[in-house]
């Protein structure tokens, strides 16, 4: 389990749960605990719920949004396009 090695409030782990597996899912990640990836989604949720969030969805979202702020590309693997610079 991704989460065993950080300490978790029982009544908050379902939504985390529930968030980790829709960023796995819109990033097309399989969840191993091996997968450096699966590591930085986990501190993501766990920072954001130690910060009082618990709404599955509203924790996907941010961990979502906070990775493509991160220039990471968007799920498929296709670069985002930055806007070319007007002449």
């Amino acid at each position: 389990m991704p989460f065993s090695k950080h300490y978790i409030e029982h009544e908050h782990i379902e939504a985390m749960r529930a968030a980790f597996h829709k960023v796995c899912d819109a990033l097309l990640l399989n969840g191993d605990v091996d997968d450096p990836m699966t590591e930085v989604v986990v501190n993501k949720i766990v920072i954001l719920a130690k910060a009082g969030e618990h709404d599955a969805d509203r924790l996907a979202e941010h961990v979502l949004n906070d990775l493509f702020d991160d220039d990471l590309p968007p799920p498929g693997g296709k670069p985002r396009q930055e806007p070319s610079p007007e002449v």
